[in-house]
């Protein structure tokens, strides 16, 4: 019984491919092939190019897939993108008209304000803006009063 190599099904020594080196320079001489190797040989390409030919069709239907499914992720976030940024130009749009009316509103008032002062500054003597400001004053000190008189009784309230 002849051993086996692990590197084919033929037993050692048959074809002599592990055999030791001729020390000559000349090259050997072709050896022969049995018509059965020939066979299986071509039988083996046979079954590799089927499976390779398997393998690129696999490979391309499921490349088709991921291309489909990337375009479809694509257009979502396209979508959700747009979607947001309508809602953030509207609200942008909000907040730019609501302070030009703001803008609007406050001019006017500083208008009719400055109005009014030049309008009583002219049909008032210097006697009645007086007499309105010590009257303010007054007020001021009553307020003042009232606020002092409140503490008071608070800080008494929490000492007790």
């Amino acid at each position: 019984m002849t051993p086996l190599s692990p590197f084919s099904d033929t037993a050692i020594g048959e074809f002599d491919e592990l055999a030791p080196l001729q020390k000559s320079k000349a090259a050997a001489p072709p050896r022969p092939q049995p018509a059965h190797h020939h066979k299986d040989l071509a039988s083996h390409v046979r079954e590799i190019d089927a499976r390779v030919t398997v393998l690129e069709t696999a490979i391309l239907e499921h490349a088709t897939i991921l291309r489909d499914r990337i375009g479809q992720r694509l257009d979502r976030l396209e979508q959700k993108l747009r979607f947001e940024s309508n809602g953030l130009r509207k609200a942008m749009e909000s907040q730019s008209a609501d302070r030009d009316h703001k803008i609007v509103e406050l001019t006017q008032s500083l208008t009719s304000a400055m109005d009014r002062v030049e309008s009583n500054h002219q049909a008032v003597s210097v006697k009645a803006t007086m007499e309105d400001l010590i009257a303010a004053l007054a007020t001021t000190r009553n307020h003042l009063d009232t606020l002092a008189q409140a503490v008071t009784t608070t800080r008494a309230e929490l000492s007790a």
